[in-house]
């Protein structure tokens, strides 16, 4: 008698806790289920922020983690530029055609003189970048710069030389960052001296993460004079080729790349609120041991899986290394 009880209590206990077992599963789909539901209105209720964060995050996601890093006083302000930023630079990827990605780019020309005046039109990027200019006072000359540039890149869509891809990077990534400088209150010849050669050392980087991506889209970026120095044609380049003669092409920028990088870490006195801002030193470094890791081969597959721990090794170089370099 004392058994059959014991097991039917037994069997009522495994019930009980099978139906809250459900319930907690019920709670955790219902849940999913308001989240999914807050994502597809997102595009309604999202604010301005929220949107440039969305953004940056989902299109830049090292330098989103970069200036996640930056002081509270000037971090929403710098989401909004680097969207602002974004937005400029996918231009060529969002249009069919030329024509297209030159109107648009006008779209982007009046909105930011519209910006400036205090009156965006209602976009949310527009918005939160106008905030930005508004709170810090930002110079109108940088934001001019990266839209003539990316019209310049419209029109002539190849590179004949390294040294137009150091230039291009000088007035598009040099000059975001003098603007989020600019936004922190930095105003120091040694940190815009620095904010040059990190920029142009990321767009190098930047145009060696992208050749495999830009030769599925059958394109080449690389400059003409690499190419005919070391007897590769574009060709080659479509086809993703295990290549020495491409291997040399590549490493050559990458000589460049780092050059600059050395170039910025020697520089002296630059302010250590500035450090920050140049943090995306150590996502160019990284990426260029790896590179030369697989050989200078930019169509290695390793070189396109994201760092899991980026985050904390951003964290550390700010936080306990204290340092840029």
């Amino acid at each position: 008698m004392a058994a059959s009880m014991s097991k039917k209590m037994s069997l009522k206990c495994h019930l009980i806790f099978k139906e809250k077992l459900s319930l907690k599963k019920q709670c955790h789909v219902i849940r999913c289920l308001k989240k999914s539901s807050i994502v597809n209105s997102y595009s309604t209720k999202a604010s301005p922020t929220q949107y440039c964060l969305d953004l940056v995050k989902k299109s830049d996601y090292e330098n989103y983690l970069c200036t996640l890093l930056y002081h509270k006083d000037y971090r929403t302000s710098a989401i909004a530029l680097r969207a602002l930023y974004i937005e400029l630079a996918q231009v060529q990827d969002v249009t069919s055609d030329k024509m297209r990605a030159i109107m648009r780019l006008q779209f982007w020309k009046d909105t930011i003189d519209k910006m400036f005046k205090g009156t965006p039109p209602e976009t949310p990027v527009a918005i939160a970048a106008t905030r930005a200019i508004m709170k810090h006072k930002l110079s109108k000359i940088w934001f001019t710069r990266i839209l003539e540039e990316r019209v310049r890149q419209v029109n002539q869509d190849m590179n004949r030389t390294i040294k137009d891809v150091e230039d291009s990077a000088e007035n598009t990534v040099s000059a975001l960052t003098y603007i989020m400088l600019e936004s922190a209150g930095i105003k120091d010849v040694n940190a815009d001296h620095a904010a040059s050669h990190v920029g142009r050392c990321q767009g190098l980087v930047t145009l060696l993460r992208a050749t495999a991506y830009h030769a599925s889209r059958n394109k080449v970026y690389t400059p003409i004079e690499l190419l005919i120095k070391h007897n590769v044609s574009q060709e080659q380049i479509l086809r993703c080729t295990d290549d020495q003669k491409i291997k040399d092409v590549m490493y050559d920028i990458a000589c460049v790349a780092h050059s600059h990088l050395e170039t910025a870490r020697v520089i002296k006195d630059v302010p250590k609120q500035a450090y920050p801002v140049l943090l995306n030193t150590y996502i160019c470094d990284t990426y260029l041991k790896n590179l030369q890791l697989v050989d200078f081969n930019v169509f290695d597959e390793r070189l396109h899986v994201r760092n899991p721990k980026l985050a904390w090794q951003l964290w550390k170089q700010k936080n306990i290394r204290r340092t840029f370099k």
